[in-house]
C-alpha cells in the first residue's frame, strides 16, 4: 500500500513538473492589467487594442460553432508581445442548432438570456465582451 502511495506521489510530481514546464510563456492576465492601471484607468486607444483582440478571438471560436460563455478577465492572458489571447474554454459548448440552454458562465458577465435560461447563442459571449470593455 506504501509503495503504491509513493508511486501515485512520484506520478504527481513528474506530471506537475512537465505541466510546468510545458506552460506557455503567457505572463500577466487582464486582471493584472486592470490592477495595475487602477490609478492610471487605460487610454481609448489601449482599451480598443484590447477588446478588439479578444473580439478576434471570440470571432474564430464563434466560426466553429462554439459558445465560449467564459469572456472575462480571468481567461484572457497577454502573449511576448502583449496580445490578448483567450485561454480558457472550459465553459464553451458546441451549438450546433445555434442556441443551447445551459446556465453556466462567470457571474457579472452573464447575459440576461443565459440568467432567464431562455437559451443563449454566440451573443452572450458578445455581452460579456462588452462588460469587460466597459471595465477597461
Amino acid at each position: 500500500m506504501l509503495a503504491l502511495a509513493l508511486a501515485l506521489a512520484l506520478a504527481l510530481a513528474l506530471a506537475l513538473a512537465l505541466a510546468l514546464a510545458l506552460t506557455p510563456t503567457l505572463t500577466p492576465t487582464l486582471t493584472d492589467l486592470q490592477a495595475a492601471c487602477e490609478a492610471n484607468p487605460l487610454d481609448e486607444r489601449a482599451a480598443r487594442f484590447y477588446v478588439a483582440g479578444v473580439f478576434r478571438a471570440l470571432r474564430c471560436v464563434h466560426e466553429a460553432d462554439v459558445v465560449c460563455r467564459a469572456c472575462s478577465l480571468d481567461a484572457i492572458m497577454l502573449d511576448a508581445k502583449g496580445y490578448p489571447q483567450l485561454v480558457d474554454l472550459s465553459l464553451s459548448k458546441s451549438v450546433t442548432n445555434g442556441r443551447t440552454h445551459t446556465l453556466c458562465g462567470t457571474r457579472d458577465y452573464l447575459a440576461p438570456e443565459i440568467v432567464k435560461m431562455a437559451g443563449h447563442g454566440v451573443e452572450a459571449d458578445y455581452w460579456a465582451l462588452g462588460v469587460l470593455a466597459n471595465l477597461s
